[in-house]
């Protein structure tokens, strides 16, 4: 581990346990916790037109709950199929997305905050009372729970109890859909990005185009937009010149290829209004772009049918109605033992020795 990153994971703590302190937080056995009965402004957020729009999404929660449980067990079972075990790499729901530290810490608060916030809502909007909310913190890693009143949810009807489970993840995926909406817009949305792309990096050092510098044109042809550059390069062969215009001058270029397509030799960024504004930007898209990646993977590996995970618990409150307490209790146990090995079997020991 770098030194940069221990000292940036020093401070982030720090900060963490600062904001703990301050918002009241206990410590013990190295976590710091808060527990109450209150979710503050929860009642402002379910009246009015916000009100309305929760109402819908706790109503519909059921059927994205049930859709993501019958999800999550077939990516859970295909990560076996497809590949089998022994290849050295754990499967995740979402491959390919990694997470960095800082961002990825908050990304997992704010994904945990709304999670549990969608069963408060539904708990308030079913009339079950909240008996318990607890907030912890283990080192930079948050967590969260909502306690509802055992009793009174278990004497709730059966799509009210179902409602609550499944809110959870039912807010994580709106989560998503919400910065998926997001990052096409700041993206893709032709008023508000600016002519010209901006040079951000160079893949070639020997590339005359230096970075913040913001490319209008390639052989006469205005570029707008990225796919306007890649497309004008693409009209030529590795190994030609091209004369590309720019902000700060017209420079000639050599293509080269690169990724098995004709390139400029450098890394480009839209233009935002500039090259400073442009790479908040980008920073902003990337947070949100992982943001909503996370979120959905939180909320479908949350509907694993795995007790006690939103998945494994929906399973068993629809058995009980049917088979009764104990003989639910029973196949969810059976249920959540196989799901746990074909997790342990999506964790693959690598072969060891030479490939002939």
């Amino acid at each position: 581990m770098e030194v940069s990153t221990i000292l940036a994971l020093a401070i982030a703590i720090a900060v963490a346990a600062g904001l703990g302190r301050i918002l009241g937080m206990e410590f013990r056995w190295g976590v710091l916790y808060k527990y109450t009965d209150r979710v503050p402004g929860l009642e402002r957020l379910v009246s009015g037109r916000s009100g309305v729009i929760l109402r819908v999404l706790v109503k519909l929660s059921p059927v994205i709950g049930v859709a993501g449980l019958g999800l999550a067990t077939f990516l859970l079972v295909r990560g076996i199929a497809t590949s089998g075990p022994g290849s050295g790499e754990f499967v995740p729901l979402l491959p390919g997305v990694t997470i960095p530290l800082v961002s990825g810490a908050v990304s997992l608060a704010t994904i945990l905050i709304v999670h549990e916030l969608g069963h408060a809502v539904a708990l308030r909007l079913t009339g079950v009372r909240i008996r318990r909310v607890g907030f912890f913190l283990l080192l930079i890693f948050p967590g969260a729970f909502v306690e509802p009143d055992r009793e009174e949810f278990e004497r709730a009807r059966l799509r009210h109890r179902i409602e609550i489970l499944s809110a959870g993840p039912a807010f994580n995926v709106l989560t998503y859909f919400v910065c998926w909406a997001l990052v096409t817009l700041l993206a893709y949305a032709p008023v508000l990005a600016g002519s010209g792309v901006i040079v951000h990096g160079k893949v070639f050092k020997d590339v005359p185009l230096e970075p913040g510098e913001r490319i209008v044109s390639v052989e006469g042809k205005q570029v707008s937009t990225i796919q306007d550059l890649r497309n004008e390069v693409g009209r030529h062969r590795p190994g030609e010149t091209v004369t590309v215009k720019t902000d700060r001058g017209t420079k000639r270029v050599k293509v080269r290829l690169w990724r098995g397509r004709p390139v400029l030799g450098v890394y480009v960024i839209p233009n935002f209004g500039g090259y400073r504004v442009s790479e908040v930007a980008i920073d902003l898209l990337a947070f949100l772009n992982l943001l909503g990646l996370l979120s959905l993977g939180v909320g479908v590996a949350n509907l694993l049918p795995i007790k006690p995970l939103d998945g494994g618990r929906i399973l068993e409150e629809a058995l009980r109605e049917v088979l009764g307490r104990e003989a639910a209790s029973k196949i969810v146990t059976t249920v959540t033992l196989a799901a746990l090995a074909l997790l342990i079997l999506n964790i693959r020991i690598p072969h060891r020795g030479l490939g002939l």
